[in-house]
Formats: C-alpha cells, structure tokens, sequence
C-alpha cells in the first residue's frame, strides 16, 4: 500500500499542473492537417487516423511527438540538477511532477494517434486510464494485460458501460491497484536514483539530464509499440468478431 500511495502522490501531483489533459479533437487536427485534406482530417477525428492516413505516416508523427516531449523532459531535468547539494531536495518534487506530466501528455497523444477515443471521456477516470499507460512505459508486465483488456473494451463498446457496472467497475480497480502498486515499487527506485545523481554539485545536471532522457525515451517507445498494435483491434470495428490471434508486445518487470 506504501508503494500504491508514492504513486498515488505523484499522479496527484502531476494531474495538477496546467495542460495535463490533451483534448483529442484539438490534438489530432493541429498534428494532422498537414498530411491531409480538410475532409479527411474531420473524418480522421470522427473515426480513426489511420482511416485516413497511412500507418507508416503514423510512426512518423509519433516518433515527431516522442521526441518533442524526450526534449523539454531532459532539459526541465538537467536544470532541475543545477542546484546540487541539499537544493535536490527542493527540486525533486518539481523534476518528478513535470517528468510524469509529460508521460501522461504524451500517453494521450500517442493513444489517439493509434484509434483510442477522448480518454477524458471514455469513463470518467483518466488518472486509471493514464496508470495504465505509465505502466506500460515503466515495463510493467500487467500493465501490457490491462492496456490490451482496455483497447479490446473499447472495440466492444463497454467501456462507456464499465462506469455503469459495479462488478466490472471493481475488477478493473484491482487491475489499477495492481499495475499502480507495482509503478510504486519502480519509482521508489528512479527516487533514490534521482535524488543520487542530483546530489552531485554541477555534474547533477549532465546525470539527472541523461537519466530522465534515458528512461523517458525508452519508455515512450514501449508504450508506442504497444498502442501501435492496439490498432489491430480498432481496425476490426466493423466486423462481427475481435481476433484472438493478435500479439502483443511483453515486457519483464524489471
């Protein structure tokens, strides 16, 4: 539970700051109008990207998105390291709260580049759709499961209806619990790690720097496989049944 609250603390923290929440519309219409027409960027928004827009395409501007946020997160990082000495502790709560802010950004950007509907209004719960997500970036074997489980509700239909179902409601708490408890226990050691590298005076920048970048990248593109191969699903919506054959990535909890 100790490990669940560190978490729960940080999201919180995080989920506070300006921006935290990426309208899908707005999104998808300034990233995508320049790789089509006005009428295939409105159908894009409607129903799905890569209705419209070739998947290679798709990697493209993902990988234009990753790298965007892997900047402004390295760079926030190294700056947050310039104190050095006992002023880590003051910059600490600021790096790691702007660090999962860009995860959480870019968690949405990714997922509706790939089909996912306005996660602001899937249930009412971006922070456990968002657990998720982090999950996946931070390597957490369950998370992979539970991201699978969501894309596969969504091409149901059901997930408007998990927040009506008081069963399903419960279960998918515990799968949030789960993934949520085991992020804890990964971000307990990134802290120790962070506040290590930020202790050193000067040098903590070029360390903190390169860590943030490190992780953030590699993270980011776990998670932009994994939503990458969400579009099976989505692209099955018209047809009476969803493949069971599809694979997925699978990561070890490390």
């Amino acid at each position: 539970m100790e490990k669940q609250n560190l978490w729960n603390n940080v999201m919180d923290m995080a989920m506070r700051l300006p921006g935290v929440q990426v309208d899908r519309a707005s999104f998808l219409r300034d990233t995508l109008h320049r790789f089509c027409t006005r009428e295939q960027l409105e159908q894009a928004i409607s129903e799905r990207p890569d209705v419209v827009i070739r998947e290679d395409v798709l990697q493209e501007i993902a990988q234009s998105v990753i790298s965007h946020h892997v900047l402004n997160v390295t760079t926030i990082s190294a700056a947050a390291g310039l104190p050095g000495g006992w002023g880590a502790w003051v910059a600490l709560p600021a790096d790691l709260g702007q660090y999962y802010w860009h995860c959480f950004v870019l968690a949405q950007k990714l997922a509706y580049l790939y089909g996912y509907p306005d996660l602001r209004r899937v249930d009412g719960e971006l922070a456990r759709n968002l657990t998720i997500f982090v999950g996946v970036m931070m390597g957490v074997a369950k998370a992979n499961e539970a991201i699978n489980a969501l894309a596969r509700k969504v091409v149901e239909s059901t997930v408007q209806k998990m927040a009506n179902d008081t069963l399903q409601r419960a279960a998918w708490f515990q799968v949030v619990q789960s993934v949520a408890q085991a992020i804890g226990v990964k971000l307990s050691k990134k802290k120790v790690a962070t506040i290590a590298s930020k202790l050193i005076p000067v040098a903590g920048a070029a360390i903190s720097g390169g860590f943030s970048f490190l992780t953030f990248k590699q993270g980011a593109n776990r998670l932009n496989r994994q939503l990458q191969q969400s579009m099976a699903y989505f692209q099955t919506v018209d047809r009476a049944d969803v493949p069971d054959n599809v694979q997925f990535d699978e990561y070890e909890e490390v």
